[in-house]
């Protein structure tokens, strides 16, 4: 028998320790695994304070766009684009808005609206602090001739 444990001892140590570490990581996976699971579809996030902040971020409504001008522009008009929309976000802060596209008549993007009349298509957008964005269309009638 002594003969038998000085050839394989210390094999059957390493096997031991080997078999004993790979079962402590293992456990190891297991208990960190649980501790990130995902909830499970359809349940309520809203238990914890993040789950109750992306919530309201969620429900947010987004930023409204609105039309300004209370006059006929016409092609003698230089009034910036810019300045004939506004927009504000659901506190009612007032935010910068971004002018995307303008388009004429034939569907045409035009650079100024006041080069020739007709009815222009403005889009224009805006992004309030939450990363919450609208974009709205508005078609502006552009008058020949100044008054």
């Amino acid at each position: 028998m002594k003969a038998l444990w000085k050839e394989y001892g210390q094999t059957v140590i390493t096997v031991l320790v080997a078999a004993t570490l790979l079962m402590l990581c293992l456990w190891g996976f297991r208990v960190i695994g649980n501790m990130t699971e995902r909830p499970a579809a359809g349940a309520d996030i809203g238990n914890n304070m993040d789950g109750k902040i992306l919530k309201d971020i969620c429900s947010r409504p987004v930023p409204e766009i609105t039309y300004e001008a209370n006059r006929i522009l016409t092609t003698a008009d230089k009034i910036a684009l810019s300045e004939l929309f506004y927009a504000v976000d659901a506190d009612g802060k007032e935010l910068k808005i971004e002018i995307t596209d303008i388009r004429n008549q034939a569907g045409e993007a035009v650079d100024d609206i006041y080069e020739k009349a007709g009815i222009y298509e403005i889009e224009v957008r805006a992004e309030d602090a939450y990363e919450k964005q609208t974009v709205s269309c508005f078609r502006i009638p552009v008058n020949g001739g100044g008054v």
